[in-house]
């Protein structure tokens, strides 16, 4: 019964152990439970944690942003107030700015009502000078009439003048005077200069007078008592009119009424008025010109006419004569030749040295008509003009003229080439080659052709080493049979100069001498460049 107990213990015991070890296990199920779950609840914790670290970042971030929020609310506030102030200036301002872009507009509108008038009447000036500057009318105080009628009218003054001075300018004298409510032409008044000082030097020296108070005006106050009261003038607009820079006279506008206040449009139409005046004595003084260069022309014309007719007679009347002394004394040259044949032997000494002197002088009597024929002959033909190089004109005449040998010719550099007629040039050098050569007094001449390039012409010269020639016979040899001597016989008729100055003058040169006795002679004379 006791084993049976024990057993029964034993059996409770195992039991209750065998429970006590399947509660052990679920302790330690439940224990690892919790192990995980405080685990668990560790790393909540510690993601707690880090959320209320996160958390308090957070709310340190929205502080500051609170705070920076309340610091830009607060400037924000006054940025506000700031701009509401300046809104309130920029309104006022704009307010004064309006108004005052009311009044310029205004002002503006006014200007171009103004501009709009002023336009207008410079249109109506320009129209009137227009009108004026084709006036044409019979004679320049027609014209002057005309100007002063329309000026008149234009500017709306009663009375406008033209006055010139006098030739000894001490004084304007009254061309014409317009009265226009009258209708009437008034001229002949005269207003001396030592009356009134100031305004003929106003005259003299101004552009424009405008008297605006023509009574109080420094100058021409001085006309109040004789003239402006008693007219019942009371403003002046006066210009000077003035030809090639000199002050010939003055244009007057005189106003009636209250005084007068001039406007630059008006200043400048005056002006213009002037000028057209001044053109248009001028063009009545260059008509009258015309008019006496034509009657000039025509009596120039005639003159030139008359003395080709009279060149045309003396030149036939040259040839007549010619003629008709050539013929007897071709007979008395042969009466003398016959005379000294038949008779010769009969005669003595001094009768045949009369017969000898007879037939020398029939010699040069007939010189002397070729030379007069060979002067009457020279004229200008342009169709006989051509190129003529004078290097080889001079070198073919040294050839021909009878050169000594102790004298020799040298032509020193090249001669241009000119236009003319080669006889004419032929004639020149001809002559001043051969009177060097004639006239050589030295045991070795020395004869020298050259020229210059001159500005606008060639300067030719022909000079020698001989006798010279005193220079009170300078002029003396260029006239048709004058010589210096009878050294080259009875032969020099003293033509050659004259036909050479006659040639040179017909292509508009000159020919001179300049010559010291002794000591040689040099003739220069000149052709233009345009007969290259």
């Amino acid at each position: 019964m006791a084993d049976a107990g024990k057993e029964s213990d034993i059996c409770e015991i195992e039991d209750a152990l065998s429970i006590l070890q399947s509660e052990n296990d679920l302790l330690r199920q439940e224990n690892e439970k919790l192990s995980q779950q405080a685990e668990g609840a560790a790393a909540a914790n510690a993601h707690a944690a880090e959320l209320m670290a996160e958390l308090e970042d957070r709310n340190e971030q929205l502080r500051t942003e609170i705070e920076n929020r309340e610091y830009l609310e607060t400037e924000l506030r006054k940025f506000n107030e700031q701009m509401e102030r300046r809104i309130k200036d920029r309104t006022a301002k704009l307010r004064a700015l309006n108004k005052h872009l009311e009044k310029e507009i205004a002002e503006h509108a006014k200007a171009e009502q103004l501009l709009k008038a002023r336009t207008e009447q410079a249109i109506g000036h320009q129209s009137i000078l227009l009108k004026l500057a084709t006036i044409e009318r019979e004679d320049l105080a027609s014209t002057l009439k005309g100007i002063t009628e329309e000026a008149s009218e234009t500017l709306d003054v009663e009375r406008v003048g033209i006055w010139f001075f006098n030739e000894d300018r001490s004084e304007i004298v009254c061309e014409d005077l317009y009265n226009r409510g009258a209708g009437e032409h008034e001229t002949g008044q005269r207003l001396r200069a030592c009356d009134y000082p100031r305004y003929f030097e106003a005259m003299e020296k101004s552009r424009i007078i405008a008297a605006h108070d023509a009574q109080r005006s420094v100058h021409t106050r001085e006309f109040t008592k004789e003239y402006l009261t008693p007219q019942g003038i009371m403003s002046m607009l006066d210009v000077p009119i003035r030809t090639h820079g000199t002050v010939v006279g003055v244009l007057c506008h005189e106003h009636m009424g209250p005084a007068r206040e001039w406007t630059l449009e008006e200043q400048e139409f005056a002006g213009s008025v002037a000028d057209l005046i001044s053109l248009k004595l001028e063009a009545s003084e260059r008509k009258k010109a015309e008019e006496a260069l034509e009657k000039l022309n025509r009596e120039l014309s005639s003159t030139v006419e008359e003395l080709s007719r009279s060149n045309r007679q003396l030149r036939d009347f040259v040839h007549i004569a010619a003629h008709d002394l050539k013929t007897p004394l071709r007979g008395i040259g042969t009466l003398a030749d016959w005379i000294s044949m038949d008779y010769g032997d009969k005669f003595d000494e001094q009768g045949r040295e009369q017969v000898r002197l007879l037939a020398a002088r029939v010699k040069r009597m007939d010189r002397l008509i070729n030379s007069m024929l060979e002067y009457s002959r020279i004229v200008r033909n342009n169709a006989r003009e051509q190129e003529v190089s004078l290097s080889e004109l001079v070198s073919e005449l040294i050839k021909d003229i009878e050169v000594p040998s102790n004298i020799e010719i040298i032509l020193e550099e090249d001669l241009p080439k000119i236009v003319c007629e080669r006889g004419h040039l032929e004639r020149v050098f001809w002559n001043l080659l051969s009177n060097a050569v004639k006239y050589m007094d030295k045991r070795e001449g020395r004869i020298r052709v050259g020229c210059v390039d001159e500005e606008g012409f060639w300067k030719f010269s022909v000079s020698d080493n001989g006798c010279g020639i005193e220079p009170r016979h300078f002029e003396r040899i260029f006239k048709i049979y004058q010589t210096l001597s009878d050294r080259a016989g009875p032969e020099n008729i003293g033509v050659g100069l004259t036909v050479a100055k006659k040639i040179i003058e017909l292509y508009n040169g000159k020919i001179w001498v300049e010559s010291r006795p002794g000591e040689g002679s040099t003739f220069f004379f000149t052709l233009g460049k345009g007969q290259k």
